[in-house]
């Protein structure tokens, strides 16, 4: 369903990020992320110059090539627009990335090692949508096995607990959906009765 209508209005600016997860002929992954970034309006700097209404003001992409227990094994990136020519140049740290699990902390560890002035904000952006594509791109390469084959790779050590469980409404302990899918997680509500 869409947004309902909305009032008279001007564009301002325009975010568009694509990523995609590929399997490879080797058997790893790759998530690629394309961002980009454009202007209702026409803009210049001292550094570019003109950039006309609709033209990249950002546009940056970033290859992740993942194993099956989602680390990095390689990372690029390439700028084609950027407002100052400094901004190619933190690229070559993400090399910094390898040896990363795109699981568990995976966002605070990514700015630990390519956050600040060593870095992009506009490629950690990029980077941090990429992360959920690479837990959808291994879930893919393991399909046509059990529901939950892909998911041990986010599991507890002693099993108590289900790693999606309590990570979204959906899946909250006492949704009908725990109860159907992961019944041994399901905890039913110890809230009063709402409807009544």
């Amino acid at each position: 369903m869409p947004l309902p209508d909305a009032r008279p209005r001007e564009l301002l600016t325009r975010r568009s990020i694509t990523c995609n997860g590929y399997l490879r002929d080797d058997g790893l992954m790759d998530v690629e992320g394309h961002l980009v970034d454009a202007r209702g309006y026409d803009t210049r700097n001292d550094w570019r110059g003109a950039v006309a209404k609709g033209d990249p003001v950002h546009e940056m992409w970033v290859r992740l090539t993942i194993d099956d227990q989602l680390v990095i094994r390689a990372a690029t990136a390439a700028t084609d627009a950027s407002p100052y020519p400094r901004c190619r140049e933190p690229l070559s740290k993400l090399e910094r990335l390898v040896g990363l699990s795109v699981a568990g902390g995976f966002k605070k560890h990514v700015r630990s090692r390519i956050g600040g002035t060593e870095g992009c904000t506009h490629v950690l952006a990029l980077i941090e949508a990429m992360s959920n594509v690479a837990v959808h791109a291994l879930a893919g390469k393991r399909r046509g096995q059990d529901r939950d084959s892909m998911l041990s790779t986010y599991g507890t050590r002693d099993g108590s607990t289900h790693p999606l469980v309590n990570t979204c409404h959906s899946y909250a302990a006492d949704s009908p959906i725990v109860a159907k899918m992961w019944p041994a997680h399901y905890r039913p509500s110890s809230k009063p009765d709402e409807t009544g």
